[in-house]
């Protein structure tokens, strides 16, 4: 399990914040970007610490899903070698406003199935023909707002966020939700891909898909503490790709 993110909390390199004000306060009790076609199946990065690609794809299926109505599963490998120009470090960590950069100055990334995840860093093999989704930017939420978070999962779909997932406890999580006060809001190790929120046994949660593969977690899903003032930094470095 590689804890490689690389961070950028003060969301310096971000033009765009996400407006809450926009929005009606009225959010629902419960979201799931699963039962939209918005979420692609788990997948696993292996021995390759690479956590911000996934998470950054995975933002950008989620676009592409509720915009076109088509859920095409994309490339991280795309964006393991190709996103190094723009300060990522392949599979030695990286930021999902770097791959968001690349993504966007590339017009576009592969699709997975014709560039394939292999665990390991190449040289860049992007083809124009085989592009699956395109983008034009990106939005950060304001950094530390649990209630802008919630927004934007309402309104907007599946955000990348990164947390930091260093205690032992998030490494072995098996069920429930996932609340320790062990863990830092401004030290971030790891990127995922929160999908929507909810309340389980009378305690908010935060729904989160992880690339461990289907067997860590819950099928490769965490509850994670929801409304518990940003714990493990949940609402610390969040984004959303816009098309």
């Amino acid at each position: 399990m590689y804890l490689t993110y690389r961070q950028d909390i003060d969301h310096g390199n971000y033009t765009k914040v996400f407006d809450a004000s926009q929005y009606s306060a009225d959010i629902p009790d419960t979201v799931d970007w699963r039962t939209s076609n918005a979420v692609t199946g788990i997948k696993t990065q292996g021995n390759c610490g690479a956590s911000y690609a996934f998470s950054a794809v995975g933002a950008l299926e989620g676009a592409w899903a509720l915009a076109f109505g088509n859920l095409v599963t994309l490339s991280e490998q795309n964006i393991i070698d190709c996103s190094v120009p723009y300060g990522n470090y392949g599979c030695r960590g990286g930021n999902m406003y770097n791959a968001f950069q690349y993504i966007v100055a590339n017009d576009g990334i592969d699709s997975s199935d014709s560039y394939p995840y292999s665990e390991s860093q190449y040289s860049c093999r992007y083809s124009q023909d085989d592009n699956g989704a395109q983008m034009s930017g990106c939005v950060c939420i304001s950094s530390g707002s649990e209630d802008d978070l919630q927004m934007a999962l309402a309104y907007i779909g599946p955000l990348s966020v990164a947390v930091d997932a260093s205690n032992n406890a998030f490494k072995y999580y098996s069920g429930g939700v996932y609340s320790s006060t062990q863990c830092s809001s401004s030290y971030l190790t790891h990127a995922m891909l929160v999908t929507g929120y909810g309340t389980y046994n009378g305690v908010d949660y935060y729904l989160v898909k992880n690339s461990w593969g289907e067997n860590w977690g819950s099928s490769g899903y965490i509850m994670m503490a929801r409304n518990k003032y940003n714990q493990c930094g949940i609402a610390t470095d969040a984004s959303y790709p816009t098309l």
